[in-house]
């Protein structure tokens, strides 16, 4: 179980990291959002569906997990045990869900999907590797009596969310777990051995719980906020191809049925100039050829069976 808790959060990331940026790269966004969806389905179909892979990977792992151990122990869990382990698994999938939830933001605030991947990784390393180690440093830079210093680092350590689901699950899993918090010799001494029910284990760790899940709600709506505020352009290129897409204007040059009606004798210096423009773009220089050669009587190479018909038809009839 500790294995899950250390690598659980490459899991969520590893389904965040490229969710949008890489739709944007490949320039399939624009085309998603003209569907007829909301636009707000796009991020949440991607945190929804992060999430349910999540879900049932983690419910294979502990049902192959549990079933080698009953097979190898030959004990029989109690209802009491399967609900504690239920309950572990809900645990678990709000800890991932608050990296799956980071990592879709920086998904969605990073252009790149490289960027993004190691952003979450970098954070990843600094709270679950680093984490302890650095509250360690601040509590003793900070508290001067080693209770003080016990304290913080304790109340430092709360606020990673290794710290809050390593708490949470070592009072879900061991009914003998009564504090998660800092214990005394003496109190250990003069405690009667007892063991907890789920519902009072579940008393005992509901700050750690409710603290993972607002976690993960507020980084996703920070997403989703982020998401829904960016403005969605389509490319000028085709993703496949790269053929120029005519949308209205081309970007950098003038309009095809400008052109054309300059290659009609209404502008000949205006189309000469569009040409000398358009030298340095080969793409654009293709598809724009044909009513300028009308008009200067200039051969420019290029190959029609690359040009969009439409796009071609558009140039040759002006407006």
């Amino acid at each position: 179980m500790a294995l899950i808790g250390f690598l659980g959060p490459l899991l969520g990331i590893a389904f965040g990291f490229d969710a949008i940026n890489q739709e944007r790269a490949d320039g399939t966004l624009p085309r998603l959002v003209s569907q007829p969806i909301h636009r707000d389905d796009v991020v949440n179909g991607k945190f929804a569906a992060g999430l349910a892979t999540i879900g049932v990977t983690l419910v294979m792992l502990v049902a192959v997990t549990s079933g080698v151990g009953i097979v190898r122990m030959g004990i029989t869990p109690a209802p009491a045990d399967v609900a504690r382990l239920l309950s572990y698994l809900v645990v678990t999938l709000a800890y991932i869900g608050v990296w799956l939830a980071f990592a879709i933001l920086c998904s969605v605030v990073l252009r790149r999907a490289a960027t993004a991947a190691l952003a979450a990784i970098s954070a990843w390393i600094v709270l679950t590797l680093f984490g302890t180690f650095l509250a360690g440093l601040v509590a003793d830079a900070a508290a001067d009596d080693q209770l003080g210093q016990l304290r913080m680092e304790h109340t430092l350590t709360q606020l990673t969310p290794a710290g809050l689901y390593e708490s949470s699950t070592a009072a879900l899993l061991d009914p003998s777990v009564r504090t998660v918090g800092i214990v005394f010799a003496e109190q250990v001494d003069r405690a009667v051995a007892s063991t907890l029910s789920l519902g009072q284990s579940m008393l005992v760790v509901w700050p750690q719980v409710t603290a993972l899940i607002a976690g993960c709600v507020v980084l996703f709506t920070v997403a989703y906020m982020a998401f829904l505020r960016q403005e969605i352009r389509a490319r000028g290129t085709s993703v496949n191809s790269g053929t120029p897409c005519y949308s209205g204007r081309l970007p950098g040059v003038v309009p095809p049925r400008l052109v054309a009606t300059a290659a009609r004798g209404h502008a000949a210096p205006a189309a000469a100039a569009v040409l000398a423009r358009i030298e340095k773009e080969p793409a654009t220089r293709r598809t724009l050829a044909e009513p300028i050669e009308a008009t200067l009587g200039q051969q420019v190479h290029r190959r029609d069976d690359d040009l969009p018909p439409k796009l071609l038809q558009s140039a040759r009839l002006g407006p």
